[in-house]
Protein backbone atom coordinates (compact mmCIF):
# COMPACT_ATOMS: atom_id res chain seq x y z
CA UNK A 1 0.00 0.00 0.00
CA UNK A 2 0.83 3.31 -1.14
CA UNK A 3 1.49 5.95 1.87
CA UNK A 4 1.96 9.42 1.64
CA UNK A 5 2.09 12.53 4.08
CA UNK A 6 2.87 16.09 4.16
CA UNK A 7 5.68 17.31 5.22
CA UNK A 8 6.96 21.06 6.81
CA UNK A 9 10.02 21.85 8.21
CA UNK A 10 9.40 23.97 11.69
CA UNK A 11 13.02 24.47 13.21
CA UNK A 12 12.63 27.41 15.21
CA UNK A 13 9.04 27.32 15.96
CA UNK A 14 8.02 29.98 13.01
CA UNK A 15 5.11 27.69 11.85
CA UNK A 16 2.10 29.71 13.10
CA UNK A 17 -0.85 27.90 14.19
CA UNK A 18 -3.32 29.22 11.24
CA UNK A 19 -1.22 27.13 8.33
CA UNK A 20 -0.78 24.40 10.43
CA UNK A 21 -4.39 23.95 10.85
CA UNK A 22 -4.28 24.61 7.12
CA UNK A 23 -2.00 21.78 6.79
CA UNK A 24 -3.67 18.98 9.05
CA UNK A 25 -6.94 19.54 7.15
CA UNK A 26 -5.77 19.13 4.16
CA UNK A 27 -4.05 15.89 5.12
CA UNK A 28 -7.14 14.85 6.41
CA UNK A 29 -9.61 15.33 3.01
CA UNK A 30 -6.01 13.92 1.38
CA UNK A 31 -5.83 11.27 3.55
CA UNK A 32 -1.80 11.06 4.19
CA UNK A 33 -0.14 11.73 7.25
CA UNK A 34 1.61 15.30 8.61
CA UNK A 35 5.15 15.26 9.39
CA UNK A 36 6.03 18.66 10.93
CA UNK A 37 10.00 18.42 11.43
CA UNK A 38 11.23 19.95 14.74
CA UNK A 39 14.35 19.15 15.08
CA UNK A 40 17.89 18.94 12.74
CA UNK A 41 21.05 20.59 11.99
CA UNK A 42 19.69 22.97 9.77
CA UNK A 43 16.27 23.65 7.52
CA UNK A 44 17.96 23.64 4.30
CA UNK A 45 18.90 20.17 3.99
CA UNK A 46 16.41 19.05 7.14
CA UNK A 47 13.63 19.20 4.21
CA UNK A 48 15.50 16.92 1.82
CA UNK A 49 16.12 14.31 4.60
CA UNK A 50 15.00 10.84 4.18
CA UNK A 51 11.23 9.90 5.07
CA UNK A 52 9.47 6.55 5.58
CA UNK A 53 6.78 7.17 2.99
CA UNK A 54 6.71 6.51 -0.50
CA UNK A 55 6.08 10.54 -1.73
CA UNK A 56 6.08 13.41 0.00
CA UNK A 57 4.35 16.69 -0.60
CA UNK A 58 6.79 19.23 1.26
CA UNK A 59 5.42 22.81 1.71
CA UNK A 60 7.68 25.47 3.77
CA UNK A 61 6.05 27.18 7.09
CA UNK A 62 5.58 30.33 5.78
CA UNK A 63 2.41 29.28 3.50
CA UNK A 64 -1.39 28.26 3.68
CA UNK A 65 -3.48 25.97 1.72
CA UNK A 66 -6.62 26.63 0.18
CA UNK A 67 -9.85 25.01 2.18
CA UNK A 68 -10.92 22.84 -1.35
CA UNK A 69 -7.01 22.67 -2.51
CA UNK A 70 -7.24 19.01 -4.20
CA UNK A 71 -4.73 16.15 -3.34
CA UNK A 72 -1.42 16.60 -5.11
CA UNK A 73 -1.46 12.84 -4.93
CA UNK A 74 -4.19 12.28 -6.90
CA UNK A 75 -3.44 15.45 -8.96
CA UNK A 76 -0.14 14.47 -10.46
CA UNK A 77 -0.65 10.22 -10.24
CA UNK A 78 3.06 9.96 -12.02
CA UNK A 79 5.86 8.98 -9.03
CA UNK A 80 8.22 9.56 -11.20
CA UNK A 81 7.99 12.71 -12.15
CA UNK A 82 9.44 15.53 -9.72
CA UNK A 83 6.33 17.90 -9.26
CA UNK A 84 7.16 21.74 -8.68
CA UNK A 85 6.48 25.64 -9.44
CA UNK A 86 8.19 28.20 -11.44
CA UNK A 87 9.61 30.24 -9.35
CA UNK A 88 9.61 33.59 -11.47
CA UNK A 89 6.01 34.61 -11.83
CA UNK A 90 3.61 37.09 -13.04
CA UNK A 91 2.40 38.48 -9.84
CA UNK A 92 6.40 39.25 -8.80
CA UNK A 93 6.96 42.97 -9.04
CA UNK A 94 9.73 43.73 -11.16
CA UNK A 95 12.65 44.52 -8.97
CA UNK A 96 11.68 41.53 -7.38
CA UNK A 97 11.26 39.72 -10.82
CA UNK A 98 15.51 41.08 -11.49
CA UNK A 99 16.75 40.55 -8.56
CA UNK A 100 15.44 36.71 -9.16
CA UNK A 101 16.93 36.46 -12.50
CA UNK A 102 20.41 37.72 -11.26
CA UNK A 103 20.09 35.45 -8.00
CA UNK A 104 19.53 32.05 -10.47
CA UNK A 105 22.29 33.07 -12.99
CA UNK A 106 25.06 33.35 -9.78
CA UNK A 107 23.74 30.58 -7.97
CA UNK A 108 23.97 28.28 -10.83
CA UNK A 109 27.26 29.82 -11.86
CA UNK A 110 29.03 29.03 -8.71
CA UNK A 111 27.45 25.19 -8.11
CA UNK A 112 27.96 24.30 -12.31
CA UNK A 113 31.83 26.04 -10.89
CA UNK A 114 32.00 23.26 -8.82
CA UNK A 115 29.97 20.04 -9.79
CA UNK A 116 30.13 20.45 -13.41
CA UNK A 117 28.41 22.46 -16.20
CA UNK A 118 24.46 22.36 -16.74
CA UNK A 119 22.21 24.88 -19.11
CA UNK A 120 19.37 26.22 -16.89
CA UNK A 121 16.17 28.12 -18.30
CA UNK A 122 15.72 30.61 -15.78
CA UNK A 123 11.50 30.24 -16.69
CA UNK A 124 11.79 26.67 -15.71
CA UNK A 125 13.64 27.20 -12.63
CA UNK A 126 11.24 25.86 -9.67
CA UNK A 127 10.70 27.13 -6.32
CA UNK A 128 11.80 24.88 -3.31
CA UNK A 129 8.88 25.95 -0.95
CA UNK A 130 6.47 22.98 -2.31
CA UNK A 131 7.62 20.27 -4.30
CA UNK A 132 6.07 16.48 -4.87
CA UNK A 133 8.56 13.67 -4.43
CA UNK A 134 8.51 10.16 -4.65
CA UNK A 135 11.08 7.57 -3.00
CA UNK A 136 10.62 4.43 -5.51
CA UNK A 137 11.99 5.93 -7.78
CA UNK A 138 15.56 7.93 -8.27
CA UNK A 139 14.22 10.93 -6.19
CA UNK A 140 16.18 10.19 -3.30
CA UNK A 141 19.47 10.30 -4.87
CA UNK A 142 18.10 13.51 -6.11
CA UNK A 143 17.88 15.06 -2.68
CA UNK A 144 20.72 13.26 -1.16
CA UNK A 145 22.66 15.33 -4.29
CA UNK A 146 20.79 18.19 -3.08
CA UNK A 147 22.04 18.05 0.31
CA UNK A 148 25.68 17.54 -0.49
CA UNK A 149 25.38 20.98 -2.49
CA UNK A 150 23.81 22.58 -0.18
CA UNK A 151 26.41 21.79 2.59
CA UNK A 152 29.36 22.22 0.67
CA UNK A 153 28.78 25.78 -0.92
CA UNK A 154 27.21 26.98 3.03
CA UNK A 155 26.50 30.24 2.28
CA UNK A 156 28.02 30.90 -1.11
CA UNK A 157 24.68 30.53 -2.33
CA UNK A 158 21.82 33.19 -1.79
CA UNK A 159 19.01 30.77 -2.20
CA UNK A 160 21.07 27.93 -0.90
CA UNK A 161 18.18 25.02 -1.14
CA UNK A 162 16.67 26.11 -3.67
CA UNK A 163 19.32 26.90 -6.34
CA UNK A 164 20.86 23.28 -5.19
CA UNK A 165 17.85 21.88 -6.00
CA UNK A 166 17.65 23.17 -9.26
CA UNK A 167 21.03 22.16 -10.20
CA UNK A 168 20.57 18.96 -8.90
CA UNK A 169 17.22 18.49 -11.31
CA UNK A 170 19.34 19.43 -14.57
CA UNK A 171 22.46 17.14 -13.35
CA UNK A 172 20.44 14.27 -13.35
CA UNK A 173 18.08 14.82 -15.43
CA UNK A 174 14.74 14.09 -13.27
CA UNK A 175 11.77 14.15 -15.26
CA UNK A 176 10.21 17.92 -14.06
CA UNK A 177 6.33 18.58 -13.79
CA UNK A 178 5.78 22.08 -13.91
CA UNK A 179 2.73 22.66 -11.81
CA UNK A 180 0.31 25.77 -12.55
CA UNK A 181 1.41 28.33 -9.99
CA UNK A 182 -1.76 28.06 -8.05
CA UNK A 183 -0.29 25.13 -6.43
CA UNK A 184 2.64 27.63 -5.18
CA UNK A 185 1.45 30.97 -5.97
CA UNK A 186 4.44 33.91 -4.41
CA UNK A 187 3.55 37.40 -3.97
CA UNK A 188 -0.19 37.01 -2.96
CA UNK A 189 -2.35 39.35 -2.95
CA UNK A 190 -3.46 41.38 0.04
CA UNK A 191 -5.24 39.92 2.74
CA UNK A 192 -9.00 39.01 1.71
CA UNK A 193 -11.71 37.09 2.79
CA UNK A 194 -11.04 34.82 -0.23
CA UNK A 195 -7.99 32.69 -1.57
CA UNK A 196 -7.08 32.79 -5.26
CA UNK A 197 -4.97 30.19 -5.50
CA UNK A 198 -4.85 26.83 -3.80
CA UNK A 199 -1.66 27.60 -2.20
CA UNK A 200 -0.65 31.28 -0.81
CA UNK A 201 3.13 31.84 -0.19
CA UNK A 202 4.75 34.04 1.29
CA UNK A 203 8.52 33.28 0.55
CA UNK A 204 9.60 34.06 3.67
Amino acid sequence: MTTSALVTVNIGGVLSDNARQSFRDACRRWACDFVEVTAGASPWTSKYRPTIYDRVFYVDTDILIRGDCPSPFETFENPAEFVAVVNLQSTMPADSHEAGCNTIDSDMTKIAAVFGPVVWDKLRFVNSGVWLASAAYYHRRLLDLVITIVEHMGSLLEWNDQSSLNYALLKLGVPLVLADSEWNRQFPPAPSIYMSDYIWHWAG
